[in-house]
């Protein structure tokens, strides 16, 4: 209602498939609209969201910033994930209006017992997601089956070229 005020929306509800998507679609037009103006004010929801599910790692790679937290945190030691009130919450509120989904900023995703849940809802709910991992918990096909179906894309870190700078680097990891 303000951005329509100010000029920012200019959107044919009509022409969108869904509510869905007439939502998405508004949002990131409010979004674009409100940057190319210069609006210091956001008056549009998340169009990205990123998430950390999983406060800790599996490994010790020499450059993450895991080495700043208390040693008795380190490697899922106090491990917190996030909780499946939070998640709902940002599934009720943020979800219709974002177009995209990014699960892994910061500790090992697939360490969260609720990571496989939080992947089928937010694909379920029509994100694009993205997966950022070590890709050394993927070790089943049922695992690998699930983010293949649930995420448009997948980032695995290796560092490495070759298995001595691999296991030098992603300490814990193995290269095979």
């Amino acid at each position: 209602d303000r951005a329509t005020e100010l000029g920012l929306v200019d959107f044919d509800l009509a022409s969108a498939t869904s509510v869905g998507c007439a939502k998405r679609e508004l949002n990131a037009d409010i979004a674009v609209r409100s940057f190319k103006a210069g609006r210091g004010l956001a008056l549009h929801r998340p169009v990205d969201i990123y998430l950390q599910v999983a406060s800790a790692c599996n490994l010790d790679c020499y450059m993450c910033a895991e080495h700043n937290r208390p040693e008795e945190w380190r490697h899922g030691r106090g491990l917190k994930s996030l909780s499946p009130e939070l998640f709902a919450k940002i599934e009720r509120e943020v979800f219709p209006y974002a177009k995209r989904l990014t699960i892994g900023v910061g500790g090992e995703p697939t360490i969260s017992k609720h990571f496989p849940d939080y992947l089928q809802r937010a694909k379920d709910a029509g994100l694009d997601v993205h997966v950022m991992t070590n890709g050394s918990m993927i070790n089943t096909d049922k695992k690998a089956e699930l983010l293949v179906r649930c995420t448009k894309s997948i980032e695995v870190s290796v560092d490495g070229a070759s298995k001595e700078t691999y296991e030098r680097i992603r300490i814990g990891g193995k290269w095979d």
